[in-house]
């Protein structure tokens, strides 16, 4: 005899609910894949910001003029290092691919020398990665005390060192030593010191950028915007380059036209104004702001 939850269901009958949860679950997979793309969006975000803001300080630090009088919002700090950024982020992130490609190749490898007997080669490894580190870590050390000087066109040093943590931290886990680093405290001053490497290097790279593109605004000075200004009042402007004319006009006229400039830039209702061959040390930087009394003239640079 059936009992009434082993009979056939009819064509009319309702069809049974889906299991509670169902939903829920196939939907983890895409909230786990949007939430990594807003992390890594989020991550990308902060370096370009942090990066355009620590090339602008080195810019105009070179160039005598103080960062915060650009006015500049962290999304223009983070849209002027766009151009600048793309390349070492293709590096980097061509080197994590590769590494990830390496770290699979050696797994697969091991594993077929342990099918072999030879259990003793991932511990091998990780003794020569674990030295390895060590040595990179103590040589970044030396750059980092100064005993041993490395080339000031790349920040050097923090990718010295971060390397050699990394090799250290793998070669742990290949002579199968992970306990040592899993701990929570341990966990947390691996992450610090990441992340203090990172902004390290990033810090050095983008203040070498920063100089460097001032160097190359003036060297090439003339392919710059000339400005005039016209000012009712007398500014005081006087540098090796510029030149002053004064009109007798009536009151309330641009009496003074100062010539002989160059728009650095322009941000905030502010004019930022280098003199014709401009040098560092010996020459300043006009900083005017826009006023009833004031007009700007700006033209583009003589061909040649």
């Amino acid at each position: 005899m059936n009992r009434p939850d082993d009979e056939p269901r009819g064509d009319g009958d309702p069809p049974a609910p889906p299991e509670q949860g169902t939903g829920a679950a196939a939907l983890a997979p895409a909230f786990q894949l949007l939430g990594q793309v807003v992390a890594q969006t989020t991550a990308l975000i902060a370096v370009l910001y942090y990066f355009g803001w620590a090339r602008t300080n080195a810019l105009l630090g070179y160039l005598g003029v103080d960062p915060a009088l650009t006015g500049w919002s962290p999304a223009e700090y983070a849209l002027r290092s766009v151009n600048v950024v793309v390349r070492p982020l293709i590096v980097v992130a061509l080197l994590v691919l590769g590494l990830r490609m390496a770290h699979r190749v050696l797994t697969r490898e091991f594993d077929r020398q342990a099918a072999l007997g030879r259990t003793f080669v991932p511990r091998v490894a990780g003794l020569v990665a674990l030295g390895m580190g060590v040595a990179v870590g103590v040589l970044g050390l030396f750059g980092f005390a100064d005993v041993i000087l490395f080339s000031s066109r790349y920040p050097a040093v923090p990718l010295i060192i971060g390397a050699g943590v990394a090799l250290v931290v793998y070669g742990l886990h290949l002579i199968g030593q992970p306990a040592l680093l899993q701990g929570g405290a341990s966990a947390a001053v691996l992450i610090t010191l990441a992340l203090a490497l990172g902004l390290w290097a990033v810090s050095v790279y983008a203040g070498l950028v920063g100089q460097d593109a001032a160097r190359t605004l003036v060297h090439g000075m003339a392919r710059r915007t000339t400005v005039t200004v016209y000012s009712k009042d007398d500014l005081g402007i006087s540098a090796p380059g510029t030149a002053l004319r004064t009109e007798h006009l009536p009151s309330g006229e641009y009496k003074f036209r100062y010539s002989g400039l160059r728009l650095l830039l322009y941000s905030d209702q502010r004019y930022i104004l280098l003199p014709d061959g401009w040098a560092r040390g010996r020459d300043p930087a006009f900083v005017l702001d826009e006023d009833e009394g004031r007009r700007f003239e700006l033209r583009s640079p003589t061909p040649g």
